[in-house]
């Protein structure tokens, strides 16, 4: 595993970039992590401005367009090595935090529903189906607001596109602000229509067996969701939701 001075931490809300910095604040909650059809602007092509007269970081991982977090970046050919290896074989741990529609009618557990691509009508999009690639996902509800939403904690054990927001929307509780899987169920009048879905956190393991925990506060159209709401985020210990979702 790699050391901390083998990376390059990029969290998409605070990362600093110099001259970049207001500009990437901005956009943080639409800046894609890599480059598609129709994507011109993403964080993959600004980190060149990331390398400090070094080799230029590498990507090892990704998140969604609409998703905001923490993302881990090799800053050398080696580290990317190692973290590739530990992404693949569940060396990294990932914890996310969502709000939902609705309050799972089960407060926790394992959703197992294999995914494959399809089309839609608003593009590519993942869909269930017994043919699919292995996809599972622990979950538990951290607190409930009423009957109309729910704060959860997701655990992803595979990587599958859009994995989480398929695996919410097919438990009946679509992700607030995602209109892909969700529809028109997904939008509440008085709530941002942004996606509520966050990276909160990460953890693994450096070559000398050092546990290495990053966290990421929450986004201001969630953070501001969360207020009005009543939630209270430190509700989720990092530790605590890592050791409960275990499988």
């Amino acid at each position: 595993m790699v050391t901390p001075e083998d990376l390059v931490i990029a969290k998409l809300e605070w990362a600093r970039m110099g001259e970049s910095d207001r500009q990437l604040r901005d956009v943080r909650n639409i800046l894609a992590v890599q480059g598609g059809t129709k994507t011109r602007r993403h964080l993959d092509a600004m980190l060149d401005a990331l390398a400090g007269g070094g080799e230029r970081p590498r990507l090892v991982h990704r998140l969604d367009k609409d998703t905001s977090g923490v993302l881990l970046l090799a800053r050398n050919a080696a580290s990317a090595n190692h973290l590739t290896k530990a992404f693949r074989k569940g060396g990294v741990e990932k914890l996310y935090w969502a709000l939902v529609v609705g309050v799972p009618r089960i407060k926790a557990g394992e959703i197992d529903l294999p995914l494959e691509k399809g089309k839609g009508p608003r593009g590519e999009r993942m869909e269930a189906s017994e043919d699919g690639r292995q996809a599972k996902t622990l979950y538990e509800v951290v607190e409930a607001a009423g009957k109309r939403m729910a704060w959860l904690t997701l655990r992803p054990l595979t990587g599958r596109t859009h994995q989480l927001r398929v695996h919410c929307a097919a438990m009946g509780n679509p992700i607030l602000g995602d209109r892909k899987y969700g529809g028109a169920e997904a939008v509440i009048d008085g709530f941002d229509k942004k996606l509520h879905l966050h990276a909160r956190a990460v953890r693994f393991r450096d070559r000398h067996g050092t546990t290495r925990e990053i966290t990421a506060p929450l986004p201001p159209h969630m953070a501001e969701s969360w207020r009005f709401l009543g939630l209270d985020e430190n509700r989720a210990a990092f530790d605590a939701a890592f050791e409960d979702m275990m499988p």
